[in-house]
C-alpha cells in the first residue's frame, strides 16, 4: 500500500505542469482552482479542486490530472 503523498505538480492531459493555485478545466469543461495535489499508486497524481471537476458527482473535489486541462 503506498501512502499519499504531497506533490508540488502534475502534468495535465495537454502536457504543461499545474501548481496549487492554478486554474483548470476539467474533461467536463468545469473551471476550478486546484487547491491540493497528491501522488496516489505507482503513477496516479490526484489534484483536489474549489470546486467538484464533475458536475455528475457533485461531493467529489478531486480528479485526476490526465482529465485536466490548465488554462493558458
Amino acid at each position: 500500500m503506498t501512502v499519499n503523498r504531497k506533490a508540488k505538480f502534475a502534468t495535465g492531459m495537454d502536457g504543461r505542469k499545474i501548481q496549487v493555485g492554478d486554474f483548470v478545466i476539467s474533461a467536463k469543461g468545469v473551471y476550478a482552482t486546484v487547491m491540493r495535489i497528491h501522488r496516489q499508486g505507482y503513477d496516479g497524481t490526484i489534484i483536489t479542486t474549489d470546486i467538484a471537476p464533475d458536475p455528475d458527482y457533485p461531493h467529489h473535489f478531486s480528479g485526476v490530472a490526465k482529465t485536466t486541462f490548465r488554462k493558458a
